[in-house]
């Protein structure tokens, strides 16, 4: 099976294509912004690439959070927009689990950087989920004593933490966990933990307009 994995919900701009468990190419770019623009045109470099026309992939997998919501929603929508033009399967995968791996240390918390001083937090024991997943400060999360899994190590410079290294390619890893952990897959719908920072508040409305 051929596919096609996508994660645009952090620092990180990540695609890969696979046959199977093959990974046949990918790439990982640091981008804060411009993903939206940069990801279609990646996408088919890579096929171009790989010699793979985007019309052979058979499944597409996206990160669904939790994340930059504007992130998540250029996985997502391009994820199913995919999907939708050849009429293949879409899956969900969560942030947390796109960069677990089974040689990691376990117990293990996974700590992604809100970019609001605190982080998007899960426990994983033997590589599967032991807790829901939460909203915790650096010091909550240095506080389970825990091997810490996180985009960004300079939140736990404590002497007494074990940081474990993230994958440097998530889309890879995606790939490998679908195979590895079926539990992980899940529908292509957002997770956020908070609220998003804007609200559109209807306008009142003018008597005799």
């Amino acid at each position: 099976m051929r596919l096609l994995a996508i994660d645009t919900s952090s620092h990180l701009l990540s695609v890969a294509l696979a046959e199977d468990t093959n990974i046949l190419i990918s790439h990982a770019t640091y981008m804060e912004r411009g993903q939206g623009e940069a990801l279609i045109p990646l996408i088919q470099r890579l096929c171009d690439e790989a010699n793979c026309p985007i019309e052979t992939v058979q499944q597409v997998i996206a990160t669904v959070g939790p994340g930059s919501f504007t992130g998540v929603r250029i996985a997502l929508a391009t994820a199913r927009g995919i999907g939708l033009s050849l009429n293949i399967p879409v899956i969900g995968i969560t942030n947390f689990d796109a960069l677990t791996m089974p040689e990691m240390p376990y117990p293990l918390c996974v700590a992604l950087d809100t970019k609001r001083g605190d982080c998007y937090t899960q426990v994983f024991q033997n590589d599967q989920e032991a807790t829901e997943p939460k909203i915790l400060s650096p010091d909550e999360v240095t506080a389970l004593k825990l091997p810490i899994l996180t985009d960004n190590p300079a939140l736990f410079n404590q002497a007494n933490v074990q940081l474990v290294q993230a994958p440097e390619c998530p889309a890879e890893n995606m790939i490998n966990v679908i195979f590895q952990k079926p539990t992980a897959k899940r529908p292509p719908e957002p997770l956020y933990l908070r609220e998003a920072d804007v609200t559109v508040v209807a306008p009142k409305s003018v008597h005799g307009s």
